[in-house]
């Protein structure tokens, strides 16, 4: 057995000598996308494109396993009351929260180069790709990397999630008598307690409270929020912290105030601030300020390219590539009806209370809403206020939406208002591809490239199916390829259908699914639900051979995790953030097809999914079916040839 001891003997006998690189020099360059300013935006789908013809170049390499996207984002939001357009919340930063990651901004991507497609665009790339990377990226690495990408540096808490299928608080019948309600379907859009959020009509909850874990005495999960969120809205810096609040109840003073580093603008008197809006304008710095009656937050969406693409993994250093990228980013508009409810009168809206979120009343978003609408924990006021302005029941909504540079103008209608959410404009005005120009030494440049005018690459690539209205108790048997070679596995992720009742024996759906939610964290969490008898063929063969499965969070450890993460083909690596409870909230159905022989491997098989919807309503179905893709590429001139 090896022992330190050992390991510091060999290391004292090791030669040593002066380490050289093979690169003479590296530096970044960037080019903008081809859509000259313009992106559709409130459409439902972006698209963007990039033509990488203008990096085209002899003299230096391009390490594609380097390459990122930069995405300038408007994300905005408009508060109405009494059918008019009212003054924002002073803790309006709250309000809105990207989730968890910027991968969920891409709907799909295609990339060609010289006619050849390189990866095929496929819908929901997000959602896999999500899986991808919580069972890849390791604690250390999430901590250390997640702000710079979009992600909090931990998961979605789980013990915040609270389901709902109907629009307004059920009163007595509810686990929730009072307090704020998230919204409709399978929320987790809380990052802060009020003081009433209870599960008593006489007991108030803890004044504040802000984590995952309960360690106050009441009902499962009581007096939890999303942490994971709270730290993704602060991850925005706030332009307004030089505002004091107007909260009397906390810290029992008259107001408190932020941070005061950073302030919309320096006032003539009094403390200064270190920054203003415009200064963090200037540094394309992500933050949130107000532009009039709108509440914004300028952000700028970094994205490995790799990590939406596995082609620019596997071809590392070429020169000349000459290809041309296409993205559809999710974008669009909704509006939020906000009801407000006494803790006197639980179930019965009125002029004063804690506010209520209903289904949204219209939605752009085609498939992925990728923020989330989140709680503001206070009453509602007549004067200045942290929480939401307002003198009346009726006529409250909360408009927002998200775009890429540039806000559209735009005429969503808000219960008798019109709302234009138009002339915003991020400081970014493009996107960019960032890329690395690479020079070798002579000598190992030229013996690069006389062993790879014919480089073999081979990378993942998927194939996307979906399927609706699977009933509760109800069985699945289906084909999900007719033919397909050189499969490495099925992901099957199950969603609570748009189809599930309101109540039991009500005709009347939710009809709203999970990804498209704004309360639901969805596609960053999925839904616990369970699948029994689990079983996949391929070629005719079960791949669980002793039988079907009742998939269980260690059926998933051995399927992926274990076989996806490998340290020098020896042994398993301690990676991936993804445990038993996290799982258990948001299941993921794993199914490895690599094991086969060659010759299994190359032709075309079938592939079919059976199991059972081991749960009470009907679910959703998206399936990710993962082949391994192959290309030769000449690094000289970066052409392409299909294999």
């Amino acid at each position: 057995m090896a022992t330190t001891d050992e390991h510091a003997f060999m290391s004292s006998s090791t030669p040593q000598s002066v380490d050289s690189s093979p690169y003479s020099e590296k530096n970044y360059n960037n080019i903008n996308d081809i859509n000259s300013g313009v992106y559709s935006n409130n459409s439902g789908l972006t698209l963007v494109q990039f033509d990488c013809a203008s990096i085209y170049n002899s003299a230096t390499y391009t390490d594609l396993n380097d390459a990122f996207l930069t995405i300038p984002l408007v994300m905005e939001a408009v508060w109405v009351s009494n059918n008019a357009i009212a003054t924002p919340p002073v803790a309006g930063q709250g309000l809105l929260a990207l989730k968890n990651g910027f991968l969920n901004l891409v709907h799909q991507v295609e990339i060609s180069s010289g006619g050849q497609v390189i990866q095929n665009m496929q819908p929901f790339t997000n959602v896999l790709k999500n899986v991808k990377f919580m069972s890849n990226i390791s604690a250390t690495d999430l901590r250390q990397l997640s702000s710079s990408y979009g992600f909090a540096n931990e998961l979605d808490g789980t013990s915040s999630q609270k389901w709902f299928t109907q629009a307004v608080v059920p009163g007595t019948a509810s686990t929730l008598v009072r307090g704020t309600f998230p919204g409709i379907g399978l929320t987790n859009n809380q990052a802060y307690l009020n003081v009433t959020d209870d599960f008593s009509a006489t007991v108030a909850g803890p004044s504040s409270y802000s984590t995952d874990s309960q360690t106050v005495a009441g009902l499962p999960n009581a007096f939890t929020v999303n942490q994971s969120l709270q730290k993704r809205i602060n991850r925005i810096t706030s332009a307004r912290s030089n505002v004091a609040s107007s909260n009397a109840t906390l810290l029992s003073v008259a107001s408190v105030g932020g941070s005061n580093i950073y302030g919309d603008s320096q006032a003539s008197t009094g403390q200064p601030v270190i920054m203003t809006a415009s200064e963090l304008s200037q540094e394309f710095k992500s933050h949130y300020t107000l532009v009039g009656t709108k509440m914004v937050w300028y952000d700028m969406a970094v994205i490995p390219l790799k990590w939406l693409c596995d082609s620019m993994r596997a071809i590392g250093l070429t020169k000349k590539f000459d290809a041309q990228i296409r993205l559809y980013l999710n974008t669009g508009s909704l509006v939020t009806p906000v009801s407000f409810v006494s803790t006197a009168t639980p179930g019965v809206s009125s002029a004063t209370g804690f506010p209520q979120y209903g289904a949204p009343t219209s939605s752009t978003f085609s498939n992925t809403c990728p923020y989330t609408v989140n709680t503001l924990p206070f009453a509602q006021a007549t004067s200045a206020s942290d929480g939401f302005l307002g003198t009346t029941a009726t006529g409250n909504f909360l408009v927002s939406g998200l775009f890429v540079a540039k806000s559209p103008t735009t005429s969503i209608t808000a219960g008798t208002t019109s709302v234009d959410l138009g002339g915003v404009t991020n400081p970014m005005p493009s996107c960019r591809l960032y890329y690395s120009q690479i020079k070798l030494e002579p000598s190992r440049a030229l013996a690069y490239e006389q062993e790879n005018r014919a480089k073999e690459c081979v990378y993942e690539d998927f194939i996307f199916n979906q399927y609706s209205a699977i009933p509760s108790q109800g069985t699945f048997s289906q084909l999900i390829q007719s033919g397909i070679r050189n499969p490495l596995a099925l992901c099957v992720i199950p969603l609570i259908s748009t189809t599930t009742p309101v109540a039991i024996g009500s005709s009347t759906t939710i009809n709203i699914n999970q990804y498209g939610n704004p309360y639901d964290t969805c596609p960053s969490t999925f839904a616990p639900i369970s699948l029994t008898n689990f079983q996949v063929a391929i070629g005719g063969s079960n791949v669980f051979k002793s039988g079907s499965l009742f998939y269980s969070f260690e059926n998933f450890l051995e399927q992926f995790v274990l076989a996806d993460n490998v340290v020098a083909g020896i042994s398993p690596a301690n990676v991936g953030v993804i445990d038993q409870k996290f799982w258990e909230a948001s299941r993921v159905y794993w199914a490895d097809l690599s094991r086969s022989t060659d010759a299994d491997k190359a032709s075309m098989r079938n592939l079919v999914l059976s199991f059972k919807n081991n749960s009470q309503v009907p679910i959703d179905l998206l399936v990710f079916t993962v082949y391994s893709s192959h290309i030769s590429v000449d690094v000289a001139n970066g052409r392409v040839a299909l294999l």
